[in-house]
This record gives structure tokens, sequence and C-alpha cells, in this order.
């Protein structure tokens, strides 16, 4: 029988491997239940941030054009087949910038490239 010393006992005891947990602990479910919800807030947050700034774009480029009255559906509908898309690279290039990460590790701005800051 392996045995070897389970980091919760007292002193130097051989326990039985076989006492090791197999499921995550509760604290630790918390801990990736709380991640996974500060993910979540911070896409909707870009997503809902990347729909009303297209939207004012293209309701302030109606008003530009003169287009007048302005049928505030139109831009929606324009927005609705592009979101997605728009949405998907969005969340994938701040991913991809570390800005999903937790708060110590987050970077302060988005860079397209890790080789675009350095030097040659």
């Amino acid at each position: 029988m392996a045995t070897k010393p389970l980091a919760g006992l007292a002193g130097d005891e051989p326990g039985d491997i076989r006492q090791a947990r197999v499921l995550p602990s509760p604290i630790q479910l918390r801990g990736l239940a709380r991640r996974l919800t500060s993910i979540v807030a911070l896409v909707a947050i870009d997503v809902g941030g990347l729909a009303g700034a297209l939207y004012l774009a293209l309701v302030l480029r109606e008003l530009y054009y003169g287009e007048r009255p302005i049928l505030w559906g139109l831009p929606w509908n324009a927005e609705a087949e592009w979101l997605p898309f728009l949405a998907l690279v969005t969340v994938l290039v701040f991913w991809r910038g570390g800005l999903y990460a937790r708060r110590e590790q987050r970077a302060g701005a988005v860079v397209s490239s890790p080789r675009s800051c350095s030097s040659p």
C-alpha cells in the first residue's frame, strides 16, 4: 500500500493516499464560480459597450448625411447583422490581451500583437 503524508494531517503521520479528495473543495468551487462570474460580467460590459458605440456611430452617420427623420430601427437592423462577428472579435482580442485575467494580472491597454511594443 502506498502511503505519503497528507497535507491536512498534523505532524508527519503517514496516511493512505486514497484518502485524498477527488472532487474540488467548496472553497475551490466558490473561487471558480467567482472567476466565471467576473469573466461573464466583463464580457457583457464589453459587448454592451460595443453595441452602444456601434449604434451611436450609425445614428451619427445618418445625422451627418442629413437623413431626416431618423428611423431609429434602421441602424439597429444594420448593426444586428455585424454585431455577433464584432462581439466575437472583440472578446477574442481582449482575451488575448489578458483583459479577462485576474485583476492583478490585467494589462492596462489592449495591444494587437505581443511583439508590437518590443524593440528590434
